[in-house]
């Protein structure tokens, strides 16, 4: 880990998720860009991912898309969307896993 960098705190990042020149963070580790979740450090890799192909030229900063949470109960599937909450009978699992695929 880089001198000067505390690993017991999340890192607060610029709008292009830089923690200082040429180092950057996503996931867990990024403190207010969006909720701790995969989903968001899916989206966080592949910006960067598409930045550093770019060599560097990060023209837009980072903004979280949200696309919703799943649950998969065992006996059903709890949706969460824009605040919305919705139990989905486990017959639905199939048809959902088939959507998402």
């Amino acid at each position: 880990m880089p001198a000067g960098l505390n690993n017991n705190k999340p890192f607060t990042t610029d709008d292009y998720l830089g923690v200082r020149p040429y180092v950057y963070a996503l996931g867990d580790v990024v403190s207010g860009r969006g909720p701790p979740t995969a989903q968001n450090a899916k989206q966080q890799g592949q910006y960067l991912a598409k930045h550093f192909n770019d060599d560097f030229q990060l023209s837009s900063p980072y903004m979280y898309k949200e696309s919703g949470r799943v649950l998969d109960l065992g006996d059903g599937l709890l949706l969460e969307y824009k605040g919305y909450v919705m139990k989905l009978p486990s017959f639905f699992r199939f048809v959902f896993y088939k959507l998402v695929d």
